[in-house]
């Protein structure tokens, strides 16, 4: 058995989204006359040739893993922690999402009535508030360091 995908392009796109799902395999026989295989846009079978049914399970099964373990996980390597990131920071980040969250569902159970969303909306509002105020410190005590200026003269 032959695995043909190269890892090049995605198999699957939706919107943003790309994945490498797909994997095409052959027998060796099969795969010698097999000449420029690519990922296309367009879903089309086409099977040519003598039915090929002697590929053993195991040596499948074996291909399928190996295909599963060799692949790489493609994440975003252009993204990076700001500057002025903290743990305190995270951490306030993630009580603000809470109480987004908690404010969401309860505009939801209250429908159009609006009734007791005013807690969770104040709530939310000081939550951001404290996040907003925590990254603005964050920066300003970045900038203020005394150690900026050297690194920039060294830098540039």
């Amino acid at each position: 058995m032959v695995v043909h995908n190269t890892g090049i392009r995605p198999t699957f796109i939706r919107g943003t989204s790309e994945s490498y799902i797909d994997v095409t395999f052959s027998t060796s026989r099969v795969a010698a006359q097999i000449s420029n295989w690519e990922v296309r846009s367009t879903n089309t079978i086409q099977i040519t040739g003598e039915e090929t049914t002697s590929a053993s399970y195991q040596k499948c099964s074996k291909l399928i893993k190996q295909a599963y373990t060799n692949s790489k996980r493609r994440d975003n390597s252009m993204i990076s922690i700001p500057y002025w990131w903290s743990n305190e920071i995270a951490k306030k980040r993630e009580e603000c999402n809470s109480a987004r969250r908690i404010l969401t569902r309860a505009g939801k159970r209250a429908g159009i009535n609006m009734e007791g969303l005013t807690e969770p909306r104040e709530t939310y509002k000081l939550k951001k508030k404290e996040l907003a105020k925590q990254i603005r410190d964050a920066k300003k005590r970045h900038w203020d360091s005394p150690n900026k200026g050297r690194k920039e003269k060294a830098l540039g």
